[in-house]
């Protein structure tokens, strides 16, 4: 039975040099988060509040996320391709073309 897992990029904002200088993990390493809920849109007297944006309870549920984000040089040697428009083995993936290909692919 195989595992979907949800992959963000939580320190997209990282510069290369200090991503690069981190260990990069040779298979993707899981953490589990704790499971929640928080009010998701803006209050009514917010300024240039939109339409769009009526405050409603979210229930998030409990969920694996990896440690860290997926590598170039990962993602080249899962899927065979890097879409990143700067490369660098070390660097954090940038443009993710699609989780469920790459979670299926993955060992």
């Amino acid at each position: 039975m195989k595992t979907t897992v949800l992959v963000l990029s939580a320190l997209a904002a990282l510069s290369t040099s200090a991503f690069a200088e981190q260990a990069q993990p040779t298979a993707i390493e899981m953490v589990s988060i704790k499971g929640g809920e928080y009010m998701m849109g803006s209050p009514d007297q917010e300024f240039e509040r939109q339409k769009d944006e009526v405050q409603h309870k979210v229930k998030v549920n409990d969920f694996m996320i990896a440690r860290y984000e997926v590598s170039q040089a990962l993602y080249r040697d899962v899927m065979g391709s890097n879409p990143s428009a700067h490369s660098g083995n070390n660097c954090p993936l940038k443009i993710f073309p699609g989780l469920m290909p790459f979670a299926s692919a993955m060992p």
